[in-house]
């Protein structure tokens, strides 16, 4: 209904389920060609006798198990350079080389080096630099040799028993002398079970008589082609690697895949990682959840916040300067040794670094932010997954069961489909899979600690007692109820929320000295209090058929994804209306999801540090026997909305659009919204009659807002329409939302530049107005830094406000005809201006000569503000599109 039909209409996510075999659950077989050879556990000998005749690049490699070699022979002439990354021999004879260096130009000749009996590798720290040429004539290896490796070397690859590999080393240049070598794989499990001890079977094609010798020589790029050579032999693995796990090695069609002619066409797709499509629908499905969870605003607010943390986390991974705002990886100087940080298997990093070192600048970029991409995608599904569930004390709908699983898959399938090789896809995503799990895991062990009571589906933690009601309705001179007092079958909403961890906020920080309560201290009733009871009460017997549209508008009652999803809603479609990018949508909706989080503590520990009474309940016991407008007595009086089960001031919903759209102004650098709804007459759900009473006779009713701050004003301003609120509850709450927005701006900031707080932009000086008339005239001169910004907002009533002094002025009108008063040229913004309103200039202002009808009007041609000019000297800035004929300007004497 309503602006739920005009901004939901493309969020339902439905997704065909695709990569349940490959991604995590299922190994899928290998595409490649292949041929099997049978085997029995027993050993296996294998034969080399080739020639290599040029100078190829090679590093060490390691074999775990019994390896027996019938035949000698191995020939490497001609200028061979061997890098292993470590070498340690040991024998029974307790020989160990821990630091053999073989460095310029050294040259070393073997004619007959001889293994006998068993001897254990254990590559440790050889190193061979610069031109050092190795020479065996006849390497002979004669029982059982036995390596280990310590550490993980880059060309080491881990599969699982049962994989099955081809592999071919290629060459984009031809070699001369240098043939390729070929052969397939099948590796199996000696028992049942995953073992440490399984048989890699080398495969004998019996056509083409080839082998593979990678595992001998991995090449870190593909510059041999076509070498002959058979025969057989077996690997029985044990191959340590973070936490011990058992794996086996595997050789994997690298080269040949990361041929020039495959990785090439990836240039392509320049950009296109670059878009928020993912970033977007894990949003989108999050809104759905909170729309069909009961749980309420606060909750809400925390599932959005951590959705975007785990998108925010994953994505700083790949800045050179972002952090996390719970994950924090450490930087490093190149991409791969990123990803050596990471705990992901020796074979995706081995194969991928082949494949980025042979990639172009570009490409190189693409890679990244695929595998940013996915890991994004994994952190966002894993916070989801672990978190939806606690939205639905009765569990998760069963329209909405499985859905984050279909998004995912259809997700990485989409990251697959465009990267088109097999290979470079699933590297892709085993690599940013594997960080996106990293990043997820420690969000979700910090959000099961955050006092929220996740676990226990936000139900109170604090043993609250609401207070009992004092009034007695038979005793004319009875007090009315100072505090909040639940409606029948209400239990007060999270209690404990105000325990809960902010993102940037000190949460005490923002709880108001005092709010405006039935009784003074004296134990009279508060004039003021009474003045706005009687507004909320007389407002709510003459409703017209607008103020009706916009209570309800900006209710966000159950069925709804709530105030907080409101104003998310509306972040995600400037991101589709703005044509953002990626970064810059993550960084708008990572904003306004902590803001509306923090807000929503504030507001949330100030209400039950208060526990003031809601208008329903004070209304009809002041004077209960008074005859109202429309002949009902006050007694009888109603608020046309639902009360909500919690105190009143202040009011969340001020608090929330206050929080969101200052963050959003900062963000676009104008407070131009340009919103507009149009809702039909007959599509109140509190007027069974349409709006105006009259079904089938009314007109659309068009809402609209020319800034954010004008909207604020509205949600704002809606809950007096409604009856849950008074003015104070609607000022309190956007005080708190602008309190917290610029601690958000200011916490994201420093995440981005990966700075601290002190050492990014400082916090801005702000006044506040009281909803009735006020003079607003910032801090004196004396009190503030000359390059500090101030923000002085009116709110309702009809105010002056006046930018006097060197500072950074940015001035926001509000309801009613305001004015405002400019001292200093160049310095002010007048952010919230509605049309005619009084712009005052002082007369220093002006030069000899110079008048009102010299000034300018210049609207930015890619900003959404308009400069107004003097003889080319900027007087000030109005935010949006303004010509002289609206604009109300004279000169201050």
């Amino acid at each position: 209904m309503l602006f739920s039909s005009f901004f939901r209409s493309n969020r339902k996510y439905r997704y065909t389920s695709f990569l349940y075999s490959f991604w995590g659950k299922k190994l899928k077989e290998n595409s490649y060609d292949h041929v099997y050879l049978r085997s029995s556990r027993g050993g296996y000998g294998f034969g080399i006798n080739s020639s290599i005749d040029e100078k190829p690049k090679f590093i060490s490699s390691v074999f775990s198990g019994d390896i027996e070699v019938e035949t000698s022979s191995l020939e490497l002439n001609s200028d061979l350079q061997i890098e292993p990354s470590g070498l340690e021999l040991i024998s029974d004879s307790q020989i160990e080389t821990s630091s053999l260096e073989l460095n310029s130009d050294i040259k070393v000749g073997l004619s007959a080096l001889e293994f006998n009996s068993d001897i254990e590798l254990q590559p440790t720290s050889l190193e061979l630099d610069s031109d050092i040429k190795l020479e065996p004539t006849d390497l002979e290896l004669n029982s059982d040799i036995k390596s280990k490796s310590v550490d993980c070397l880059p060309e080491s690859q881990i599969v699982s028993a049962g994989n099955e590999i081809n592999d071919t080393l290629e060459s984009s240049l031809q070699i001369s002398g240098i043939n390729a070598l070929t052969t397939s794989f099948k590796i199996q499990s000696e028992t049942d079970t995953q073992s440490a001890n399984s048989s890699l079977i080398p495969v004998v094609d019996s056509f083409s008589q080839k082998f593979s010798a990678k595992r001998l020589f991995p090449p870190l790029l593909g510059l041999i082609d076509e070498p002959s050579g058979v025969n057989s032999g077996s690997f029985q693995d044990v191959f340590p690697f973070s936490g011990y796990f058992e794996s086996l090695i595997e050789n994997i069609s690298t080269f040949s895949d990361f041929s020039l002619s495959k990785i090439q066409p990836l240039e392509n797709l320049a950009g296109v990682f670059d878009q928020p499509d993912h970033l977007l629908a894990w949003n989108n499905l999050a809104l759905d959840f909170a729309t069909a969870s009961p749980s309420g605003p606060t909750p809400v607010t925390r599932w959005i916040s951590y959705i975007n943390r785990g998108l925010w986390d994953a994505w700083a991974v790949f800045e050179d300067k972002a952090v996390g705002s719970i994950h924090n990886q450490d930087k490093q100087d190149n991409f791969i040794a990123l990803l050596e940080s990471f705990e992901i298997s020796c074979n995706d990093l081995a194969e991928f670094e082949c494949l980025y070192q042979a990639s172009t600048s570009t490409i190189k970029e693409i890679l990244v932010h695929a595998v940013r991409e996915v890991a994004m995608d994994t952190s966002a599904f894993n916070v989801f997954s672990e978190i939806q569930s606690s939205l639905f004390i009765d569990g998760i709908p069963v329209d909405l069961v499985g859905t984050a699983d279909e998004l995912l898959a259809e997700n990485l399938a989409s990251t697959a489909e465009l990267l088109s090789v097999k290979k470079i896809a699933d590297l892709v995503i085993s690599i940013g899979t594997n960080i996106g799990e990293t990043v997820s895991s420690s969000i979700n062990q910090y959000a099961l600690s955050d006092n929220s009571n996740q676990l226990g589906f936000y139900k109170d933690t604090t043993g609250y007692i609401p207070p009992v009601s004092v009034y007695e309705p038979d005793n004319p001179n009875s007090q009315i109820d100072s505090f909040w007092i639940p409606l029948s079958g209400q239990i007060a909403l999270t209690p404990q929320w105000p325990e809960v961890k902010p993102f940037a906020i000190n949460t005490n920080d923002l709880i108001p000295a005092e709010i405006v309560t039935p009784y003074t201290d004296q134990g009279d009733l508060d004039l003021e209090f009474i003045r706005q009871l009687i507004e909320v009460r007389d407002i709510g017997i003459s409703l017209t058929s607008k103020e009706k549209a916009i209570a309800e508008l900006y209710e966000g009652g159950e069925g709804t994804a709530f105030p907080p999803g409101y104003w998310h809603e509306i972040a995600i479609n400037l991101s589709n209306s703005r044509n953002l990018n990626l970064d810059e949508s993550l960084k708008v909706l990572f904003g306004v999801s902590q803001s509306m989080f923090d807000a929503g503590i504030a507001t949330w520990a100030t209400k039950y540090k208060y526990q003031s009474v809601r208008p329903g309940t004070s209304i009809p016991q002041y004077e209960p026997d008074t005859v109202l407008s429309d002949g009902t007595l006050a007694s009888e009086w109603k608020p046309y909305l639902e009360t909500p089960p919690f105190p009143d001031t202040p009011s969340g919903h001020s608090a929330f659009s206050s929080a969101a759209n200052y963050f959003l102004i900062d963000y676009f650098g104008s407070n131009y919204f340009d919103f507009e709804v149009i809702i039909k007459d007959d599509d109140s759900i509190y007027s069974i009659n349409g709006f105006d009473g009259m079904p089938g006779s009314g007109e659309d009713i068009v809402i609209s807002a020319v800034f954010f701050s004008e909207a604020s004003a509205q949600a704002g301003i809606s809950r007096l329409y409604g009856g849950i609120h008074a003015a104070d509850g609607d000022l309190q709450g956007q005080i708190i939302g602008n309190r917290a927005g610029p601690k958000v701006s200011q916490k994201i900031e420093s995440l981005e530049q990966g700075l601290s707080l002190e050492e990014v932009s400082s916090l801005p000086f702000q006044s506040f107005g009281t909803m009735v008339d006020d003079i607003l005239t910032g801090l004196s001169s004396e009190d503030f830094d000359a390059n500090s910004v101030q923000q002085v907002y009116a709110f309702g009533g009809d105010d002056t406000l006046m930018a006097k002094g060197e500072s950074l002025w940015e001035l926001y009108g509000g309801f009613g005809t305001d004015t405002f008063q400019i001292y200093e040229t160049g310095l002010v913004s007048v952010r919230d201006y509605e049309s005619m309103e009084k712009i005052e200039l002082v007369e220093t202002i002006f030069q000899p000569g110079e008048s009102i009808d010299d000034i300018q009007f210049i609207i930015s041609s890619t900003e959404s503000f308009t400069e107004v000019s003097l003889n080319d000297r900027l007087l000030f800035k109005l935010d949006g599109y303004w010509d002289p004929e609206n604009v109300n300007l004279s000169m201050l004497v």
